[in-house]
C-alpha cells in the first residue's frame, strides 16, 4: 500500500485524512507457511498500525483460507486472532462457519458455491459476525447476496488478475456496503477511473 507522502513538520500530532479511503485485506495461504509466519503476520501488523503513523487508520481485515487454517492447527489461529483483535484488524475465516464460531473469530467469507447458505449461516452465526460471499465478477449475485443477508461482497477473477475497476464504481451506486476487489490491486489501479469508489474498496 503506497501512502502519500508525510508532511515536513513530522511533530505533528492531528491525524491525516490523505490515506487512501480503503482497507488491506491480507489473505493467509499455505504460500505464507513456515516457521516465521508469526512473525511476519506481527510485521505486517507493525506496519499497518506503527504508532508514530499521522495517518487516519483504515478499516484492514485478514482472512484465513482452508488449507492454511489446517496447517496452523488450533493454538497458533487463536494466536493469530488474539494479535489481529489487540490491533484492531478484522479476523475472518474462509467457509468455515464452525471454526469462526469456536475460536470466536469475526466472521466468514463464503465461497461463491454457498451463495444459498448465507441466511442459514447467519441464523447460526448471529447478527454481530460479518458474514461475505465471494460473487466473481457477478453485480446481480452480489446484490442477491447483501439481499439475504451478507454484509460484503467479494469480486475476483479467479485468474490473479485485476478486476475491472468500473465494477467497484457500478458497485458504489448500488449499495453503501463495502466490496472487496481481490487480486494484485495497487493505488494507481484506484486512480485509473476517476469513477472507481475508492470508499467500497477493500484491496488484497
Amino acid at each position: 500500500m503506497t501512502l502519500p507522502p508525510l508532511p515536513q513538520d513530522s511533530d505533528t500530532t492531528e491525524k491525516i485524512d490523505t490515506a487512501p479511503p480503503c482497507g488491506i485485506f491480507v489473505r493467509l495461504d499455505q504460500a505464507q507457511s513456515g516457521p516465521d509466519f508469526m512473525r511476519r503476520l506481527r510485521e505486517i501488523f507493525f506496519i499497518i498500525n506503527h504508532a508514530d503513523s499521522a495517518y487516519t487508520k483504515n478499516s484492514h481485515v485478514v482472512c484465513c483460507d482452508p488449507d492454511m487454517a489446517k496447517s496452523l492447527g488450533r493454538d497458533q489461529l487463536k494466536n493469530c486472532i488474539e494479535i489481529s483483535k489487540a490491533q484492531g484488524i478484522v479476523f475472518l475465516f474462509e467457509d468455515d462457519v464452525d471454526l469462526a464460531l469456536d475460536l470466536e473469530a469475526d466472521g466468514v467469507l463464503l465461497d461463491t458455491a454457498r451463495k444459498d447458505d448465507i441466511k442459514t449461516v447467519r441464523e447460526k452465526i448471529g447478527t454481530d459476525p460479518i458474514v461475505g460471499l465471494r460473487c466473481g465478477i457477478d453485480i446481480d449475485l452480489a446484490e442477491e447476496a447483501i439481499a439475504k443477508g451478507a454484509d460484503f461482497v467479494s469480486f475476483h477473477t479467479g485468474n490473479k488478475t485485476m478486476v475491472d475497476p468500473k465494477l467497484a464504481a457500478v458497485w458504489s451506486t448500488l449499495s453503501e456496503l463495502p466490496c472487496l476487489m481481490e487480486g494484485p490491486i495497487t493505488n494507481d489501479y484506484l486512480r485509473a477511473d476517476p469513477e472507481v469508489g475508492g470508499e467500497q474498496v477493500v484491496r488484497r
